[in-house]
């Protein structure tokens, strides 16, 4: 499980690139430790739009 500081650099890495923008592709590996209770497929369906 990532830090609290990985995870805050990771959010402004995200915030920087992505805010106001649209999310058209997502790839996501079938890994049940990351994805606990969701599917790759859940996941995409939760990010893209």
């Amino acid at each position: 499980m990532p830090e609290l500081p990985e995870v805050e650099a990771a959010r402004r890495v995200i915030e920087r690139v992505a805010v106001g923008r649209r999310v058209v592709e997502v790839r996501c590996a079938d890994d049940r430790i990351v994805f606990q209770g969701a599917s790759p497929a859940q996941v995409r369906r939760a990010l893209l739009g």
